[in-house]
């Protein structure tokens, strides 16, 4: 298959065949908070839980015309934030959009350099 892959890259003229994968990993972390959460707060919610969120990135980066390869492994980013059950959702997803652009913006880096 990769001979296949190589060969329909050199017909379009590509000099390189670039395959990455990433995988998102997340640990939760009780806080006190959620054990008096019942507590009235107006205005207000009380953060019972810290999310840690990382990305891992790997790359494989071919030169069609040798077919010789190099495994790229970029910085991990990992970073957490508080958040209560009513901002749980939204704070994850932009947690996990800031790492991805990180993360990305990394490996571009790393292929660049290469």
């Amino acid at each position: 298959m990769s001979e296949s892959l190589r060969f329909r890259a050199a017909q379009g003229g590509y000099r390189y065949i670039l395959c990455y994968w990433g995988i998102l990993e997340s640990a939760r972390e009780e806080r006190e908070g959620n054990s008096v959460s019942w507590v009235p707060i107006v205005g207000a919610f009380v953060p019972d839980q810290k999310q840690k969120v990382r990305i891992r990135l790997k790359a494989l980066l071919m030169d069609v015309a040798t077919g010789s390869w190099k495994m790229l492994t970029p910085e991990v980013y990992t970073d957490e934030s508080f958040n209560s059950r009513w901002t749980r959702e939204s704070s994850d997803q932009k947690l996990v959009h800031e790492l991805k652009g990180k993360g990305y913006q990394r490996l571009i880096s790393d292929v660049l350099k290469d």
